[in-house]
């Protein structure tokens, strides 16, 4: 299965920040959403010397009561993580597919 990929623009209208790759997956056993998160491209400078220290900020909507973070790429634009992350407890649902494109 190929990497989703996200295009981090807030809107059509403005500059692009991006693109996120990750795999997200469901485990019915243990009720648990994981996420890999893979890398970023294109991502734009925002220190001065023309690089950024990005890092990802992971939270489930609409509570947003768990906040899951990646480590900082230290000056970096196009930044590799390999990381995962677990949200355990989470019940799948139809509502809850159609935010994910199933």
């Amino acid at each position: 299965m190929s990497p989703q990929i996200a295009p981090l623009s807030p809107s059509p209208e403005s500059a692009s920040l991006g693109q996120l790759r990750f795999h997200i997956g469901y485990d019915f056993r243990s009720m648990t959403l994981n996420l890999k998160l893979i890398g970023a491209e294109h991502l734009p400078a925002k220190d001065f010397s023309g690089t950024s220290d990005p890092y990802v900020k992971i939270m489930l909507l609409p509570d947003r009561k768990h906040q899951l973070v990646s480590n900082i790429k230290r000056k970096s634009l196009s930044p590799r993580w390999n990381e995962m992350f677990a949200f355990e407890g989470y019940t799948l649902t139809v509502h809850s597919c159609k935010h994910f494109g199933a």
